[in-house]
């Protein structure tokens, strides 16, 4: 099983291609009803308009099936999370986003388009990404561990990361209550 995710690395133009071929489904399917709807004003030509049609309505569903089984797949990781704390954020695209920004991925190997970020898991104690590479000296940097907190916090997770510690390719981070809720209110 891999310990990491590969990604298209993303573009200094800030389009994400993650909803290009969503976009070319809904296009492809528009186009094919199109022509199904043109093939009924011209009968001496509507079979060959009928198959280009269906074939384009194919296309469509082939195009779109990717983003839906990618949702599924988020979906499936965020509800078997077996955490106290609520750290969906973390399977978020902006937190590969800000993985990206930290330098926290490595360059394929294989591909020079795209990029390999770290696996996320989620823990009873908090949560632990996979050390690929030569960055589990800079996961457990301190100013790793505040950037991450700095993230929770703005995805109102209400905890921040206690300590992190290095065990079995993973970079684990023991995570507790934010500290408002360690305030007392008068």
């Amino acid at each position: 099983m891999r310990d990491y995710r590969k990604f298209q690395a993303p573009s200094s133009n800030g389009f994400n291609n993650k909803y290009l071929f969503l976009i070319l489904g809904i296009f492809f399917i528009f186009a094919g009803l199109t022509l199904k709807v043109l093939s009924l004003g011209l009968p001496w030509f509507a079979l060959a308009i009928n198959w280009i049609a269906k074939c384009t309505i194919i296309l469509g569903i082939a195009c779109i099936i990717p983003t839906i089984w990618r949702l599924f797949a988020t979906n499936r990781d965020i509800k078997n999370q077996n955490s106290n704390y609520n750290l969906s954020s973390l399977y978020s695209s902006a937190f590969t986003e800000r993985l990206y920004e930290m330098n926290l991925y490595e360059n394929d190997t294989y591909n020079s388009n795209k990029v390999r970020f770290p696996k996320i898991k989620i823990t009873n104690s908090g949560f632990k990404l996979s050390a690929i590479g030569k960055l589990r000296k800079q996961l457990l940097d301190d100013d790793t561990i505040g950037d991450f907190n700095s993230f929770l916090a703005l995805n109102n997770a209400k905890c921040a990361i206690q300590s992190a510690y290095y065990r079995d390719g993973y970079v684990h981070y023991i995570v507790r209550q934010a500290i408002d809720k360690d305030r007392l209110h008068f």
